[in-house]
């Protein structure tokens, strides 16, 4: 499941590895993509360090994988792998 918080951190990163690369390359920077970029930081902040998001996150765990807890690494790793390439396109 993707939600909220993934994209928003996608998007963010992307935004920061955009800054970095037009830095790198000495280019000239729009004052607006860093003030951007900031903005969509502090988003990703708000929204990753919302009080309501461990509560939501243990009621989905609990939904949709019961017994995720008592997974190991190693099976909860193959799970994810193995679950995307079975169905790749369905979000």
């Amino acid at each position: 499941m993707i939600s909220q918080e993934l994209i928003y951190l996608c998007i963010s990163s992307f935004a920061v590895v955009t800054i970095i690369t037009l830095f790198y390359r000495r280019r000239e920077i729009e004052k607006r993509y860093p003030f951007m970029t900031g903005m969509l930081i502090i988003g990703t902040l708000i929204l990753a360090l919302a009080p309501g998001n461990s509560a939501r996150w243990m009621v989905e765990v609990d939904t949709w994988y019961p017994g995720f807890d008592e997974l190991s690494l190693e099976v909860k790793f193959f799970m994810v792998l193995f679950g995307f390439t079975r169905r790749p396109f369905l979000i």
